[in-house]
């Protein structure tokens, strides 16, 4: 999803005030790690963010190090799919509420959004299962297949 240069802005000022208030700086890796993931559009490994981040001189125990404490604050969640990597990508309270196409071939994850149509039928589907004494936190619809590259 492209992001206009005000949105973006606007994800730093949200992270740094999130940061601020968990008494953490919104240090210079920190931000090169929320860079990374805004200008992936996607979810990310860890491998993937290290190789985007080696030439802003990210460092893997930082990365890994901030992705963790990011995680706990609300600023980044970390996405558990089929394969041996997670991914990580910004919280929707930051990027807004989206799903997930995922490759079962080589694992790439790619953000998309369903009509407003499904989201309503969920909002139902939570709300039954509300009277049924289920608190619901939150939903994911992941689509599998084979992205363009593995087809």
């Amino acid at each position: 999803m492209e992001r206009s240069h005000s949105q973006i802005n606007e994800i730093h000022t949200i992270v740094g005030r999130r940061l601020h208030a968990a008494n953490k700086r919104y240090s210079k890796s920190r931000y090169a790690v929320v860079k990374i993931l805004i200008d992936g559009g996607r979810p990310m490994t860890l491998p993937e963010i290290l190789e985007v981040g080696k030439n802003k001189g990210l460092a893997q125990s930082s990365a890994y190090r901030n992705l963790s404490e990011m995680s706990e604050i609300g600023i980044v969640r970390l996405i558990n799919s089929g394969d041996e990597h997670g991914r990580f990508e910004l919280d929707e309270s930051l990027t807004g509420h989206h799903h997930h196409l995922e490759c079962r071939k080589c694992g790439r994850l790619e953000d998309f959004t369903v009509p407003e149509e499904f989201e309503e039928i969920v909002k139902k589907i939570i709300n039954k299962v509300g009277k049924q004494g289920f608190k619901a936190g939150s939903h994911r619809f992941d689509i599998l297949g084979q992205c363009s590259e593995c087809v």
